[in-house]
């Protein structure tokens, strides 16, 4: 071996076996026809090039070559014939400033997820705080005798279309009264339900879980007069 021959230190390679692994978000943007495992690649990259290094791609098809590389700080060039490949790959490595605008919508929903997780979905009877499964509604009527409003619920029906007011001191409350032509002025909600496989718990509505829904009602409301483009993120979601 002549003197000035230089020693050319290969990479340390990894030969074990590599078990393919399903795509990760970013490959789930857009569906592409013979995509490889990511982490098949990312080894690949590893074994044959380090940090800093140009690695080529001429058809990069669904972007994992390329994006890998640039994971594992690595330069890369990537071509294909396909415009569709050369969109996926662009999107896919495309950084897009965040403005404040995007900040404030992504807080506010951060702020809705946390609000609708907490005490509005929750009811406590006896000392147990419960999960709210479902509420039990009834329309409000106007009772055509003592005029005060009272439920269609279950509980005072006597036959159909025959209730009975819920008004103690009302003559109705005992004889009854026919709904078919009574005033409608809403609908009430009449209980709170928990229900699992062990249970179900059931809770008459008071003023304080009148209130959690009042403020949950109103908190709607601002938000879609405040900016109703808001609501359209959320239903995206």
């Amino acid at each position: 071996m002549s003197s000035k021959t230089k020693k050319v230190q290969l990479p340390s390679y990894n030969y074990e076996p590599v078990v393919a692994l399903a795509h990760t978000p970013p490959y789930k943007i857009h569906k592409y026809f013979a995509r490889r495992p990511y982490n098949v690649f990312e080894q690949l990259v590893l074994n044959f090039s380090k940090e800093g290094d140009l690695v080529l791609d001429p058809f990069c098809g669904g972007g994992v070559t390329v994006y890998e590389s640039l994971r594992k700080n690595r330069r890369v060039i990537g071509c294909d014939l396909n415009p569709l490949s050369i969109f996926i790959n662009e999107n896919m490595i495309k950084r897009t400033p965040v403005d404040d605008e995007f900040l404030a919508v992504f807080e506010d929903i951060k702020n809705y997820i946390k609000y609708l997780t907490g005490d509005y979905l929750k009811f406590k009877k006896d000392g147990l705080t419960y999960e709210v499964s479902w509420a039990e509604l009834a329309t409000t009527v106007k009772c055509p005798v003592c005029g005060k409003p009272t439920p269609l619920s279950n509980d005072l029906k006597i036959k159909p279309s025959n209730y009975k007011c819920k008004h103690l001191a009302c003559s109705a409350h005992e004889a009854g009264y026919s709904s078919k032509n009574c005033e409608k002025l809403g609908t009430e909600i009449l209980y709170l339900v928990h229900s699992s496989k062990n249970s179900v718990v059931v809770k008459e509505l008071d003023s304080l879980d009148e209130k959690a829904y009042e403020d949950h009602i109103s908190f709607l409301k601002k938000e879609m007069a405040g900016d109703k483009n808001r609501l359209i993120i959320y239903l995206r979601l």
